[in-house]
């Protein structure tokens, strides 16, 4: 039996390489600054990076990119543009195919200096597999190593639309994946004790015909993670 996430990401992405955008999103743009001040030429970990859009963008601003992407459609993508921008990038800039918490659990400890994602974990509906990705995350992170990533709030328009699958999963009955929606005590338990919060921000985007509401989130991995969640 096929994935029908994995299915469902390598049509959109043949249709339409720049489905999200050809640029860099506005994430990406509004977070250059942090992370050029306390990251600069370090490593960055993209789960589920598309077409590469975010990626590149970091990359031809001095970070050791790496990515992960379900869609071999979308990571082969990504893979030719950064292969395109030359001597421009770092050498090992790369995008595997991977489920993004088989990667996360494998990565060598302490040793990347920010994970990002862009609307990715809208995508777990599991709940476990959600924290143990925000363990490993703050696993792979070095201390103060930050993690910075969007997701769509229970305010946004589509919270409630199509079956419910839980309290914050909803499965929209367009041919796309369920998502789960996010408050702020939701997420303030996902990243605490492992992180600290220094932004956590509700805010619209996207355009007239498809607007957004979503979370904005910098947290950045404390000294010692704690060993204590279940």
């Amino acid at each position: 039996m096929g994935n029908p996430t994995k299915e469902f990401w390598d049509r959109t992405y043949r249709e339409d390489p720049d489905f999200f955008g050809a640029g860099a999103s506005s994430l990406a743009r509004s977070s250059l600054g942090r992370l050029t001040r306390e990251a600069n030429g370090g490593s960055l970990l993209e789960l589920g990076c598309g077409t590469g859009r975010d990626l590149c963008y970091f990359a031809q601003h001095g970070f050791e990119v790496a990515g992960c992407e379900l869609s071999p459609v979308a990571a082969r993508e990504a893979n030719l543009r950064l292969s395109a921008l030359r001597e421009e990038v770092p050498p090992r800039s790369r995008v595997t195919v991977q489920d993004a918490l088989e990667l996360l659990e494998v990565l060598p400890a302490g040793r990347t200096d920010v994970v990002y994602s862009n609307l990715f974990f809208n995508l777990e509906i599991d709940a476990d597999r959600l924290r143990r990705m925000f363990r490993n995350v703050a696993r792979v992170l070095r201390p103060g190593g930050l993690h910075l990533f969007t997701v769509r709030s229970t305010s946004d328009p589509w919270y409630g639309k199509g079956t419910r699958l839980g309290s914050d999963r909803f499965d929209p009955g367009t041919g796309g994946p369920p998502l789960r929606f996010f408050d702020e005590p939701s997420l303030r338990q996902l990243t605490e004790p492992e992180f600290e919060v220094d932004s956590l921000r509700e805010h619209s985007e996207g355009g007239p015909e498809f607007p957004v509401v979503i979370w904005s989130a910098v947290t950045q991995r404390r000294a010692a993670p704690s060993s204590s969640r279940p």
